[in-house]
């Protein structure tokens, strides 16, 4: 109970404050329950804000653990579905390039059917676009299977150019950046790896 004029908590013994003096035997006994009451709101507090803050606590391990077992479990699948299956073959001129069922073709195009704007490009060219295309882009060497060539870069695509039997090839891989994903990247790189000279 609590001094009326001061307060003061008071012990249930003694009404009279001993900070104040006031006499709170005078106090009707309603008053007296309600601030009993009260007292136990007090007490419950702190016990419901405990409980809630354990369990937010608990609720969010319980969501870090969730996330990183969803996570592993992505990566396994990432790793197992990386691997580009070649089951298609296109010709073009004395080449034979394999793509995957992903991949659709035309007469000199292959293309990758979910995002059209990736698509791989064969052209024949003469000896002297060949020669131009060398000296006016910075090139790097690239081995295929059973030949080399060379490879340089422009925005959003890059050309591979290279010489069998006197024919001259040039083979410009369009993308856009947006959406050039590490998946497609992993697909192009294995279509061109399998381009080999047709037996």
């Amino acid at each position: 109970m609590y001094c009326q004029k001061c307060n003061r908590l008071l012990s249930d013994d003694n009404l009279k404050c001993t900070k104040c003096g006031f006499d709170n035997s005078s106090m009707p006994k309603s008053i007296k329950l309600k601030e009993n009451v009260h007292d136990n709101k007090k007490v419950k507090k702190p016990i419901v804000i405990i409980g809630i803050c354990i369990l937010m606590i608990v609720s969010f391990i319980i969501s870090i653990i969730i996330m990183n077992n969803t996570r592993v479990e992505e990566q396994e699948y990432n790793l197992v579905t990386n691997e580009v299956v070649l089951s298609k073959s296109f010709d073009f001129k004395g080449i034979t390039i394999s793509y995957p069922d992903t991949w659709g073709s035309s007469k000199t195009v292959i293309f990758n059917r979910e995002s059209p704007k990736l698509n791989i490009n064969f052209k024949e060219i003469d000896e002297n676009e060949y020669n131009e295309l060398t000296s006016i882009n910075e090139c790097l060497k690239h081995s295929f299977k059973d030949f080399s060539g060379l490879t340089y870069a422009d925005e959003n695509q890059y050309t591979y150019i290279f010489v069998l039997d006197n024919i001259y090839y040039k083979i410009t891989i369009n993308y856009e950046k947006i959406s050039y994903t590490q998946e497609m990247q992993n697909e192009v790189s294995e279509i061109i790896s399998s381009i080999e000279q047709k037996k």
